[in-house]
């Protein structure tokens, strides 16, 4: 269980506000009829990854372990502790991760994107480190969970994602919720599993409140099953840099629980 700090309880408060305000509903499941609309890669994926006929998910706890970041090719990997919680009705994603820098001091971080907009809240050793919004932060989240939106799949239908078909294994998604609208592809295995998102619509922080938009690639992989789904257990994500591309974060899924009606520190 995690020590009580501000940016915990924090993540706590507010998965709990987003649960009250979409809480679960009475389920409707994923029909064979109605995925034909949608682009054959993305058809495909949800009869493969056993999803037709299973309820659509109005929420998911996912829980993460061997968790690791870095900001640059050369800096050493931060190990982190990481919990996370996505909502589907309207697009909302909170990460709260912890860790321990040099092993000594507590360092806490909260990044969501909820009611239209982003930000990436820091603390060090119970000190508020950094808050960082605006219209970068409010396009760089909801990419975010974009990306994800086949970990909780029912983001797939929802109203505020337009589908584009590219090819056989290729689909892209635009999502638009309140004045930000986002595009990503998704790349698919020849099992015709999710195995890569690739977005331009990603800002890097350059430091001093500047930012980049740069290439994002999120790749999953390992898929196992979970719930009776298929779930990809490994994930990581990289820049794409005018030196090279820069893998700054990967960790491993252990568990996704969708249509939760609480969250706490378990």
């Amino acid at each position: 269980m995690f020590d009580t700090h501000a940016q915990q309880k924090l993540f706590f408060a507010e998965v709990a506000a987003e649960i009250a305000k979409h809480p679960p509903g009475v389920p409707s499941v994923f029909s064979a009829e109605e995925l034909v609309s949608l682009p054959d890669p993305i058809e495909n994926f949800l009869h493969q990854a056993r999803w037709v006929g299973k309820a659509k998910p109005y929420n998911a706890r996912i829980r993460w372990d061997d968790v690791a970041f870095r900001r640059s090719p050369s800096a050493q990997w931060m190990k982190l502790e990481c919990h996370q919680f996505n909502s589907v009705a309207a697009p909302a994603r909170f990460a709260y991760m912890r860790a321990k820098l040099l092993g000594v001091v507590p360092f806490e971080g909260l990044d969501e994107t909820h009611d239209g907009h982003g930000s990436m809240r820091l603390a060090l050793a119970s000190f508020a480190a950094g808050d960082e919004r605006g219209r970068e932060m409010d396009t760089s989240s909801l990419v975010t969970f974009l990306a994800e939106a086949l970990l909780v799949p029912s983001v797939a239908v929802q109203e505020y994602i337009e589908w584009e078909a590219i090819d056989a294994r290729s689909a892209a998604a635009t999502l638009t919720f309140g004045d930000t609208s986002v595009r990503g592809v998704f790349h698919f295995d020849e099992r015709g599993l999710c195995s890569r998102f690739v977005t331009e619509d990603r800002y890097i922080s350059e430091g001093k409140g500047q930012y980049t938009r740069r290439r994002w690639i999120a790749e999953c992989s390992q898929y196992v099953e979970m719930g009776g789904v298929l779930v990809p257990s490994h994930m990581r994500a990289s820049w794409r840099l005018p030196d090279g591309d820069l893998e700054y974060f990967h960790g491993n899924i252990v568990d996704v629980e969708y249509d939760i009606e609480a969250f706490g520190a378990t």
